[in-house]
């Protein structure tokens, strides 16, 4: 993958599931992949209990693959429905050298735009989590005591999602969880002292003021050099910097941020908000990153 300075063409790699059997793309395939197509997303990634939520518009799709992955608004909210159709989207960003993943979640509308000639666009709307958050599941109860790590390994199974605890461990006495999956999460992310994020298909926790474990990889480094724009400034949710796309930067994961302007924002900070704005395959486009983050005391802390 190139370095965000890197002078290359950017990319978005899309891909579209069908997972509900009611329609196909062709005889067999439910997966669509779009590769290099005129495309746009806006990814926004923010603290509990909101969703993840991506609005794309891609360019150059054919009528029949429209047709295809349409999802009419409160159609997925049918669930329970056997004519409802259950869609995934995944948002890939990167260029000729590799890709990184962006967004995974379940589509909750999609449709072509012919409003626009010769500019027509197909729309997704999707958010992570909204699948588990919209079916009730059996409850959860456990007699004594029981860590919370078991319970959440328990409802992540449940929902299909992967799980990464890094270093939670608290016990509960007679808990009852009742609700929708989504609803589980919330309770006990009401009631144990814990981060806790969906991001991509993962539900991660980590004790209160821990970041968010970033396996395999060094903490991004957000300076002039590596494609900050302007200096970061401060707002009533703490740090705000803008930098060229960086695949490296997650929710609740870690920064480390160098400013020769502003030298208070130097140090460890914890991302507590993202937002990603991306145009592939469109000279000039936007391919940035909005971080709000709150201050670490040190490396791996608050």
């Amino acid at each position: 993958m190139s370095s965000p300075l890197s002078f290359t063409q950017k990319i978005l790699r899309i891909t579209i599931t069908l997972a509900d059997g009611v329609s196909e793309f062709a005889p067999g395939q439910n997966t669509l992949i779009l590769t290099g197509a005129r495309a746009m997303a806006s990814i926004r990634k923010d603290p509990p209990p909101a969703k993840n939520v991506c609005t794309c518009k891609i360019f150059g799709m054919s009528a029949a693959h429209m047709n295809a992955a349409t999802v009419v608004p409160n159609q997925a909210s049918a669930l329970k429905f056997p004519a409802s159709k259950k869609v995934y989207l995944m948002v890939e960003a990167g260029d000729l050298n590799g890709f990184s993943t962006v967004f995974q979640g379940e589509i909750t509308e999609a449709w072509a735009s012919y409003q626009t000639p010769p500019n027509m666009y197909f729309h997704i709307e999707a958010l992570t989590g909204y699948y588990p958050a919209l079916l009730p599941v059996p409850p959860v109860s456990y007699q004594g005591g029981v860590d919370v790590d078991t319970i959440l390994r328990s409802i992540t199974a449940t929902m299909g999602y992967g799980y990464v605890n890094n270093g939670l461990s608290w016990m509960l006495n007679n808990p009852y969880l009742s609700g929708t999956s989504m609803d589980m999460l919330h309770q006990l992310y009401k009631t144990v002292p814990m981060e806790m994020g969906v991001d991509d298909l993962v539900v991660y926790v980590a004790p209160k003021g821990v970041p968010r474990a970033q396996q395999g990889a060094q903490i991004p480094r957000i300076s002039a050099a590596t494609g900050m724009k302007e200096s970061p400034i401060f707002g009533r949710h703490g740090l705000r910097v803008d930098t060229l796309f960086n695949s490296g930067v997650v929710y609740n994961g870690q920064i480390f941020v160098q400013s020769t302007a502003v030298q208070v924002a130097n140090g460890y900070w914890q991302v507590t908000g993202l937002h990603h704005q991306l145009e592939g395959n469109k000279p000039g486009g936007q391919w940035i990153t909005h971080i709000t983050a709150k201050p670490l005391d040190k490396q791996g802390g608050v």
